[in-house]
């Protein structure tokens, strides 16, 4: 996604991860869908919002009918200067985004800290749209690997707040 092409991402790049999911859906598969540019983001976050939101515009967009196999997911691992107060914040408008064409697809979000575990659980003050949308919460361990929680109903999110 360049800035001279306002961040729109190439048909030819929509193509494959079309057939990519596809094929990935049509073998029993779930797919998380996820921007992991957490390098870019961690430096200026500023800088990268505007890229963050063009991409959960046309990502949900695009695969808007696409089987509930198919899950998003805001940002892999926040960190750096993308901290629990502007993530929260970001949160907020990065769903409202998803939800206008995807108004009950599964969303993936992890805390910042790398989806630290330690962060998972952690209120930041005020409402918070995701109430229970969320599935899923993403988190990694200090070992470094992944790991995900599933749950049939609300998540570890108050429909309240937002947690982080």
């Amino acid at each position: 996604m360049k800035a001279r092409r306002d961040f729109r991402l190439p048909p030819a790049w929509l193509a494959t991860l079309d057939g990519a999911v596809k094929n990935a859906l049509a073998s029993g598969l779930m797919v998380i869908l996820d921007l992991h540019n957490y390098n870019d983001v961690a430096e200026d976050p500023a800088a990268f919002k505007p890229r963050l939101l063009a991409y959960c515009t046309q990502v949900a967009e695009h695969f808007k009918d696409a089987p509930e196999g198919l899950l998003f997911e805001i940002l892999n691992e926040p960190n750096g200067k993308l901290d629990g107060p502007l993530w929260n914040a970001w949160l907020a408008e990065a769903l409202a985004v998803i939800r206008a064409t995807n108004p009950a697809r599964t969303v993936v979000i992890g805390p910042p800290s790398w989806n630290g575990i330690d962060h998972r659980r952690r209120r930041e003050a005020g409402p918070g749209p995701i109430g229970n949308s969320i599935r899923i919460s993403s988190s990694t361990t200090s070992t470094g690997t992944a790991g995900s929680s599933l749950s049939s109903g609300p998540s570890f999110l108050d429909p309240e707040r937002i947690f982080i």
